[in-house]
């Protein structure tokens, strides 16, 4: 559905605005004419004839507001709402417009009633208007046409208001699909055909990359209006800072500029995993180049490497896979890791399991890198346990080959499309993470949380997500039991919702359908956060817990009950589990 997208509907509904403008001028011009002559002439004026210019002028009026102003019209659902009203209105008006000119639907020939009067259709008053246009009572200079011209005139309005009937139906339903649109786009996020990644990130009223609470990614860390960041910042720019405390990013070119987004799977595990990949660190990619200077360098691995071309040439940037691309080329597309941490001074990873983070850092650290002007940072956004992550950044710590903190994403693919992700930062240093790493994020996301030292990032994500996984079930068993004893559904939600056991998966992500129409189950469970994804987070939460001696005494059996629900629901929203409780 590409085609019927938000551009397609603006660019619609304003051609439709614009044919609106000029029929209800149409109309205004002929009936203000018949006026002028009527009252010239000292003949009757009805009160309907009134009406047709009054409404006809009150279209014109809305005409050019929509025509000028249809971006704010265009999905905010307040707005939309009086736009479809006044569209019905409009609806109304011009039905009687044309109810009050349909006589004129006859021929115009013979005996004629018009709105200058009834008579031969030759026929013709007096005062051809040689002087002009008259402003006065009885000053007879407006010029009175026959009434077969008056006639085929007021055929003319009758038919212009059977076309704006239809068209003001037709903008009625556009502006309800912008709404269903702009929902859509902050459900699962704008598409990637506009610019909304663009920007600096600073949130204005008309501007549509909003926080969303409907993506259980996204709830899975303090994203909220009123929650803080780990430290004040007032980083909002779209240029990265100087060097500050021996760490910085120069923006000379593309031997020192260092950033990149990497997405290295092995080949074996490309087709299960590729979705998952490219969902998260293609729009983190594109949010990079569009926010970074142009003439900086963005080096990209990826090892399909038709995905890494189709990212520039979507960007319509070139790009470039010599050995010294040159500056201003905008992209470099490497041919292994290790090129990229050769080149970089800023390394993003961005992978699946614990195993890909270790293969990609083993090609990298193989031999000693070569040493940069500043020290290179290897920031790993991926969610692994922290054992695995500590082990790394020991490696990456004893060859000298720089500084690796763990960054683990939340959001969703809403946040990586909107550039709005939140991450969650374990680091030696606070320094370096408020210096060099924040700013770097926030390119990418709107929230950085330093949660202490290497490891500490993964920690606090594992165990938001643990207690997600269990409050999930437990929403599901506790709307299951209210609807057994009879309980209306939505109700129940309310109650819950309003008392102590409210949480995220019972308010935003209810998993009955039909009780929070924006979430996955109100959709066949489609969309969301997957089954898979939860037994991958719960799965290191629960190895992390036995490193540390901490009891889970609820993870092996939640473990259990999302193995048992995938079997039977794989594919979709961790929230089918109601589906697995109630069919029990």
């Amino acid at each position: 559905m590409a085609l019927i997208g938000g551009a397609f509907l603006r660019i619609t509904q304003t051609i439709l605005r614009i044919i609106q403008l000029l029929a209800s001028i149409l109309v205004l011009g002929v009936f203000s004419y018949f006026l002028a002559v009527l009252k010239d002439h000292d003949l009757p004026i009805y009160d309907r004839w009134r009406a047709v210019e009054g409404m006809s002028g009150a279209a014109v009026l809305y005409g050019l507001f929509c025509v000028f102003l249809t971006l704010c019209l265009g999905g905010l659902a307040f707005f939309a709402f009086i736009a479809v009203v006044l569209d019905i209105c409009f609806v109304g008006c011009f039905i009687a417009i044309a109810w009050f000119t349909r006589h004129s639907a006859n021929k115009c020939t013979g005996y004629v009633t018009t709105v200058l009067g009834s008579g031969d259709s030759n026929s013709q008053a007096s005062g051809y208007g040689e002087n002009g246009f008259g402003f006065g009572s009885g000053e007879d200079v407006t010029y009175f046409p026959n009434l077969r011209r008056a006639c085929q005139l007021e055929k003319a309005v009758f038919a212009v208001a059977i076309v704006n009937i239809a068209l003001f139906l037709v903008t009625a339903v556009v502006q309800v699909l912008l709404v269903r649109h702009h929902k859509k786009e902050k459900r699962y996020g704008p598409s990637p055909a506009n610019n909304y990644t663009a920007g600096s990130g600073r949130r204005a009223f008309w501007r549509r990359n909003k926080r969303n609470t409907r993506d259980a990614e996204l709830a899975t860390a303090g994203v909220g209006d009123k929650d803080r960041p780990s430290h004040d910042t007032s980083y909002t720019g779209n240029t990265l800072p100087a060097n500050q405390n021996g760490y910085g990013l120069a923006n000379s070119g593309w031997d020192t500029l260092g950033l990149l987004i990497q997405t290295l799977i092995p080949p074996s595990d490309l087709n299960v995993l590729y979705e998952i990949i490219v969902s998260h660190s293609y729009p983190m990619a594109k949010n990079l180049r569009a926010k970074i200077p142009p003439s900086d360098l963005l080096t990209v691995y990826d090892v399909n490497t038709s995905a890494t071309k189709q990212f520039a040439e979507e960007l319509g940037i070139v790009a470039s896979n010599t050995d010294a691309p040159g500056k201003g080329t905008g992209i470099h597309l490497a041919n292994d890791p290790r090129e990229v941490a050769e080149k970089s001074e800023t390394i993003i990873t961005v992978l699946p399991e614990p195993q890909h983070v270790r293969a990609v850092f083993a090609s990298i650290l193989g031999t000693p890198l070569p040493s940069l002007s500043n020290t290179r940072i290897f920031i790993d956004c991926s969610t692994i346990d922290p054992s695995t992550s500590r082990e790394i950044a020991s490696n990456v710590s004893s060859s000298e080959a720089g500084t690796f903190v763990d960054a683990p994403m939340s959001g969703g693919v809403v946040a990586a499309r909107a550039g709005s992700l939140t991450f969650m930062i374990g680091a030696s240093s606070a320094s370096l993470v408020e210096s060099v790493i924040e700013p770097i994020l926030l390119l990418m996301g709107r929230k950085v949380w330093y949660l202490g030292p290497q490891g500490s990032g993964l920690s606090g994500k594992l165990a938001n997500n643990y207690a997600l996984a269990v409050n999930n079930i437990a929403a599901a068993e506790a709307m299951n039991l209210g609807i057994r004893w009879g309980l209306n559904p939505k109700v129940l939600a309310d109650l819950i919702n309003s008392s102590t056991g409210r949480s995220w998966p019972s308010e935003v992500n209810n998993p009955v359908p039909g009780v929070v129409k924006t979430s996955p189950a109100s959709r066949d469970y489609e969309g969301g956060f997957g089954l898979s994804l939860m037994r991958k987070d719960l799965k290191l939460a629960m190895t992390a817990a036995q490193e540390a001696n901490a009891n889970l005494l609820l993870a092996e059996k939640t473990m259990e009950i999302y193995e048992d629900t995938e079997k039977n629901h794989k594919g979709k929203d961790f929230s089918v589990v109601y589906r697995h409780i109630r069919g029990r």
